[in-house]
């Protein structure tokens, strides 16, 4: 029954990790990168314990990346190790390019939604615990 508790405490808190998201889908990331949530299913019956966590890029979204190199990746063939990319005045510029970084999102999503889970799972835990209880006698 602690199992069955644990599991329900896990979708639960991917419910409030979902509702949370200020959006489910980044821009400007790849080709569009998806974001959502997940959790584990436990596996023992004596200690059962489930993780629940974002899925995707999500950091970048809650703090934003700091400033950084793109380099060209190992690439085979004839355009390997070359970047190609635009310049500000229309021509092509090779080699690596220094990206000034990105802001995170106005509010910070992640610890609250954190804290939700934290008070939620228990209770959650406790009802499916007397459910079963109330199964057996």
């Amino acid at each position: 029954s602690t199992k069955d508790g644990v599991r329900e405490a896990g979708m639960v808190g991917k419910a409030i990790f979902l509702e949370s998201l200020p959006t489910r889908k980044m821009s400007n990331v790849g080709r569009g990168a998806k974001l959502g949530a997940g959790f584990t299913s436990p596996k023992s019956t004596t200690n059962p314990q489930t993780i629940v966590s974002y899925r995707g890029p999500v950091h970048l979204l809650n703090t934003g990346a700091g400033p950084h190199t793109i380099s060209p990746k190992g690439r085979r063939g004839r355009g390997q190790g070359r970047l190609k990319l635009t310049g500000g005045d229309g021509g092509i510029v090779s080699g690596s390019v220094r990206h000034p970084g990105t802001k995170g999102s106005a509010r910070k999503f992640a610890p609250g939604a954190m804290r939700k889970v934290i008070e939620v799972a228990p209770k959650q835990i406790e009802m499916a615990t007397s459910r079963a209880l109330r199964k057996v006698f």
